[in-house]
């Protein structure tokens, strides 16, 4: 089975719904509705992944830019998450650092074991 259904009204809102032969339905319609005139679009398409899985996708596109939604999208750690010790520390020794720098007594040799270049330096012969 196969469909292709697209309608286009002059005021720039349309709405579009196609399925192929193979199983893959796109719903879509939009609104000239966003800043500036721009369209705002949203729908969903649907397939059958190779492994059987049905996937589903729903989106918006509007001023905020394309957003989709689906259980199989990842989907990035909730914020707050926990920051390792190591990643604290680090940002304690340079907080520390900036700190020295500031005060004019920050002296690389002390944390690094080498000391900064002498203004007095001169390339060998």
């Amino acid at each position: 089975m196969k469909i292709d259904e697209r309608v286009h009204e002059d005021d720039g809102t349309y709405n579009v719904d196609v399925e192929t032969g193979n199983g893959i339905l796109l719903a879509q319609s939009g609104v000239p509705a966003g800043p500036e005139g721009s369209v705002v679009k949203s729908g969903q398409y649907s397939y059958t992944a190779p492994d059987g899985t049905p996937i589903v996708v729903k989106f918006v596109a509007d001023e905020n830019g394309y957003q989709a939604h689906s259980d199989v999208l990842p989907v990035a750690p909730a914020f707050p998450h926990p920051i390792p010790d190591f990643v604290l520390e680090q940002i304690a020794k340079a907080a520390r650092e900036d700190e020295a720098r500031a005060r004019g007594d920050f002296d690389s040799s002390e944390e690094y074991g080498y000391a900064p270049p002498s203004s007095s330096y001169r390339a060998p012969q």
